[in-house]
């Protein structure tokens, strides 16, 4: 029985330095692959708050219109015109409102 220890110990000691080499290569790649879960996690929330507060929305076109100089004077005449024949009205019936 305790040749057989003997004979055990010898065969660990002679392969010690490549199973040493071994687990700190394992140890090594399970940091590595617990961070980069961390980060992928990470990376997953920060994606999906950004998603629900609609940062990826594209940017949506505001409708602008363009009208010619002629129509805007037309409108300012109408404007004018409008104002001036109801005179003093609109300012009685603010200041009996006030």
């Amino acid at each position: 029985m305790s040749q057989e220890k003997v004979d055990r110990y010898k065969k660990e000691k002679a392969n010690r330095k490549q199973s040493l080499a071994k687990k700190k290569q394992q140890k090594l790649l399970k940091t590595i692959g617990g961070i980069a879960a961390s980060v992928a996690l990470i990376i997953a929330i920060v994606f999906s708050a950004k998603l629900l507060r609609g940062d990826f929305e594209g940017e949506t076109e505001k409708e602008t219109s363009s009208y010619s100089e002629e129509y805007l004077s037309q409108i300012r005449e109408l404007f004018n015109t409008e104002n001036s024949t109801t005179g003093g009205e609109t300012e009685t019936t603010t200041a009996a409102n006030q």
